[in-house]
């Protein structure tokens, strides 16, 4: 059997729809464009921090690799120093040994010199 289009329509029926139409389906539609926008937001944000901190942290480690540079460096200096110390008093100290050395060889042993 077929409805005739002329049969009234419930009035809560009516009213859902008009509901439904015009205020229910813009709603979600927003809602929708709303989340859309808080997600793109959220992406943009992420992005733009991970950008900012990247170049913080690389900032950080180019200022102290060169204080670690300069660290070792005055430290490779100061060893420098102290084996030039070190050459400098083992040569003294040999020197000390050969002439102490020459000077305590027996009578028969020291260096003649020819007559002339």
């Amino acid at each position: 059997m077929k409805k005739n289009n002329t049969e009234p329509i419930p009035v809560f029926k009516w009213i859902w729809q008009s509901y439904l139409k015009t205020a229910l389906i813009p709603l979600v539609v927003v809602e929708l464009v709303f989340v859309g926008i808080y997600f793109s937001a959220n992406n943009w944000s992420r992005w733009e921090t991970t950008a900012a901190l990247e170049e913080s942290v690389n900032l950080e480690l180019n200022l102290l690799a060169e204080k670690e540079a300069e660290l070792i460096d005055k430290q490779i200096y100061d060893v420098g120093q102290v084996a030039a110390l070190y050459q400098q008093q083992t040569s003294q100290a040999w020197q000390a040994h050969r002439l102490w050395a020459v000077t305590m060889l027996p009578v028969w042993l020291m260096p003649t010199t020819a007559p002339m």
